[in-house]
């Protein structure tokens, strides 16, 4: 399959997404809007993260659910034999996930949280034909 983007390419967009997410963030509790700019920019991102196609690869956002709800999420930006390196999206509750350390993770570990995405994902589409939806 046909990379859409070159690892540059990858990397500058997830590296501008993280930057305007810092911004939104930051942004007073109940300013006008923020609530828009947050859904927006993650509309945005899941956009992007599904036309990279599945698998491991440069610039596929990663997630772990927190306790209180939130989400810790990153993105690949670099990938080696035995490990993986990430950039932390920022969010509001500054939720980290254990499973990084220093923006470092074992590449099992987030192999197996891209594979769960790319799982669930096949199962909404086969929904969607099954049910006449899509």
């Amino acid at each position: 399959m046909n990379q859409p983007f070159t690892k540059q390419e990858s990397l500058a967009i997830v590296t501008d997404f993280a930057k305007r997410m810092a911004l939104v963030v930051a942004q007073p509790l109940g300013f006008p809007g923020k609530a828009r700019a947050w859904s927006d920019l993650h509309d945005e991102i899941a956009q992007f993260d599904l036309a990279l196609g599945p698998g491991l690869s440069i610039g596929r956002q990663v997630a772990w659910p927190m306790p209180g709800g939130a989400d810790a999420e990153y993105f690949v930006i670099g990938i080696g034999r035995a490990y993986v390196n990430v950039l932390w999206l920022p969010n509001s509750d500054n939720a980290e996930s254990p499973v990084i350390c220093n923006g470092v993770a074992m590449r099992p570990a987030i192999e197996q949280a891209i594979a769960q995405i790319d799982w669930w994902r096949r199962m909404f589409r086969a929904q969607k034909k099954a049910t006449g939806l899509s």
